[in-house]
């Protein structure tokens, strides 16, 4: 999203966020997100947070934005420093990620990606986790099951899955992923290894 706001002519940089999903407030800065200056005020556009990801512009003041899927609060500290918490409908609160103002560059990006991407402690080395975000609807496949959310109707659904023919079809027809069924063979050989959820 950067990249297009920049072409269009809009005057953003990268941030590099703390999630806080876990609550460790000392976790390394590894979350992208665009800082966006637009008619004198400054918003983060955030489009890789997967199904807890806002579907606006977070306005960078003290905010709380109701969706169909939950609230969000923007919380604006000291020292040009905030934090993003987010309420799903009929649960507890909790912080998405915390972050400041300071500058970044594409190779401070890019260490945070690498890290996420190849420590073998990462997440996302060791889950399978795969989201779609639609206007009423949110599809999350994590590792051996697939939740559909519609916010609409505040309902969600949460199946096992126990084939890669099952994954193939989740991975295509709802995630419009373009992978082969090589590929899907392999995650699902890769997810085979992973407990079922509790």
């Amino acid at each position: 999203m950067y990249v297009v706001l920049k072409q269009l002519g809009f005057n953003v940089r990268p941030l590099i966020t703390r999630v806080l999903l876990d609550g460790n407030e000392g976790n390394g800065r590894l979350h992208r997100v665009t800082l966006l200056e637009f008619e004198g005020e400054k918003y983060i556009v955030d489009v890789g947070f997967g199904v807890m990801n806002p579907r606006f512009i977070v306005p960078l003041k003290n905010a709380t934005i109701d969706t169909l899927s939950g609230r969000y609060t923007i919380k604006a500290m000291a020292n040009n420093h905030y934090r993003l918490e987010y309420t799903p409908t009929n649960a507890e609160p909790t912080t998405l990620y915390r972050f400041d103002l300071a500058e970044f560059t594409e190779m401070d990006c890019n260490i945070g990606h690498f890290y996420s991407s190849q420590f073998e402690g990462a997440a996302f080395v060791n889950n399978l986790v795969v989201s779609r975000v639609m206007e009423n609807e949110r599809v999350l496949i994590r590792n051996r099951e697939v939740t559909f959310f519609d916010d609409a109707l505040n309902e969600q659904a949460v199946y096992p899955i126990t084939s890669a023919q099952q994954l193939y079809s989740l991975l295509v027809e709802h995630c419009l992923l373009d992978i082969s069924e090589g590929d899907v063979n392999k995650l699902f050989s890769f997810i085979a290894t992973k407990p079922a959820a509790k």
